[in-house]
């Protein structure tokens, strides 16, 4: 066990974090940060953490491990107002859903510091948020990718491996570049697809109009659509040139689709949906709850 975890960001991702760690026993103390004090307020009175504190400096005293939850345009300002004030001893992570960007920032912003930080990124979350959508088993049998890279203390990255494992995660390891190429197009490009898919049906009558005619196939597809607009602008601009390599992929695909159906392929068609099923009935990953 250890004694102090700052959860900078106390919503669904952090509170979750911080129930699964107190569950198991991970920690003593946990303390979340952030910019509402009613969203602090919540995490407090539902015993998502044991304090609240608004000014990071006086937070991160004496911590052991630092979480960065916040959405992922506050994590360069976050660094630079925690290279001053973080101990030798304190490790740093992060949840980002973009590792590139945030690597870069983290070596510019907080010196010698930068070795002490392990990128990470949990494939769990939902369209909720707040502390009061938080819950423990969030993480359970998910996976977390952490993007250390050769400059990251080894003692730093055990830490943060054990705390995902506490909390119930499988965790994998892959380089920031690797990473954000993946969750292009397992992620950020099937948020943009439900986006469009969304306004679609908005532009040719809307739900009033439609919703009876939506079956589970839509509404599977399109509830991610739900999700915060301010953090997937963050994402997707942060991601930007792998997002675009991600949609050029799929519009080389859509066009073969489209190409075959103009021409009454059958067999093409056919051949594309049976390829689409194979590697689909070959997934192991839950269905729900996966961001």
């Amino acid at each position: 066990m250890i004694n102090r975890v700052v959860i900078v960001g106390v919503g669904l991702i952090g509170g979750s974090l911080a129930l699964a760690l107190k569950k198991a026993k991970f920690v003593h103390n946990i303390i979340g940060v952030g910019r509402s004090e009613v969203n602090l307020n919540i995490a407090r009175d539902l015993k998502i953490v044991d304090e609240i504190v608004v000014n990071l400096s006086e937070a991160v005293t004496e911590a052991d491990l630092i979480v960065l939850a916040a959405p992922l345009g506050a994590t360069r300002p976050l660094f630079a107002e925690l290279r001053p004030i973080l101990s030798e001893k304190t490790i740093l992570t992060d949840v980002g859903s973009v590792k590139g960007g945030i690597v870069k920032d983290a070596e510019e912003q907080l010196g010698t510091s930068f070795c002490r930080f392990v990128p990470g990124h949990p494939i769990a979350g939902s369209e909720a948020k707040g502390a009061k959508s938080a819950f423990a088993e969030l993480f359970l049998n998910h996976h977390v990718l952490l993007t250390p890279n050769q400059k990251t203390d080894s003692s730093a990255v055990s830490l943060v491996e054990d705390m995902w494992r506490a909390a119930g995660a499988h965790v994998s390891f892959l380089s920031h570049s690797e990473h954000d190429q993946n969750l292009a197009i397992t992620s950020h490009l099937p948020h943009i697809l439900a986006y469009v898919l969304m306004n679609l049906l908005q532009d040719e009558g809307g739900v009033d109009k439609l919703e009876s005619m939506m079956g589970g196939g839509f509404r599977d597809t399109t509830r991610i659509a739900s999700s915060d607009p301010e953090i997937w602008l963050d994402i997707i601009l942060a991601n930007r040139k792998e997002i675009l390599s991600a949609c050029s992929q799929y519009k080389t695909r859509f066009t073969d689709f489209i190409d075959a159906l103009e021409v009454m392929d059958g067999n093409r068609i056919l051949d594309l949906i049976k390829k689409a099923k194979q590697a689909r009935d070959t997934l192991l990953i839950p269905d729900a709850n996966n961001a």
